[in-house]
């Protein structure tokens, strides 16, 4: 007896044990994705990141109105140029920023007016009927029809 319930105790812990280890062998031991990819021949282009100064025969000096980061070069070493004409691009993420910020803070704010504008209008209607019911309380009052405390609580 006490075989035949060890038996079925036993059978119980080693389908335990058994499904534990095929966990922990899917989890410890499973194949890594690896990603691939093709190599390709091309051109490569020379860059230069840095900051630095630009010196030219003819001295000329230039000055953005705003300053900022330059993203694209629109002219090079020895073009002519004429007056007015865009010699650099500079990023506008941070001015575009801006931009949609004042404008979330502009529709906060006129959001802020119609709540006060809404307010005021609850503000007339409660008004309205503060005065309708004093002026019907007030003539009722004489008659006795209202007390004098619904009369005081009318205005």
């Amino acid at each position: 007896m006490f075989i035949k319930r060890l038996f079925k105790i036993g059978w119980k812990i080693v389908l335990v044990l058994l499904i534990a280890l095929f966990v922990i062998y899917r989890l410890r031991f499973a194949p890594i994705p690896v990603e691939t990819f093709v190599v390709k021949t091309g051109t490569i282009s020379a860059e230069a990141m840095g900051t630095g100064t630009l010196e030219a025969r003819i001295r000329a000096s230039i000055s953005p109105k705003i300053s900022g980061r330059i993203a694209q070069v629109l002219v090079d070493q020895g073009d002519k140029v004429i007056k007015g004409q865009q010699l650099v691009l500079l990023e506008d993420d941070d001015l575009r920023q801006q931009v949609e910020i004042a404008k979330a803070e502009l529709a906060v704010a006129h959001a802020s007016v119609e709540k006060t504008i809404s307010g005021i209008k609850i503000a007339e209607a409660t008004e309205n009927q503060t005065k309708a019911s004093y002026v019907r309380n007030s003539e009722l009052a004489p008659s006795g029809a209202v007390s004098i405390d619904a009369l005081e609580k009318s205005t």
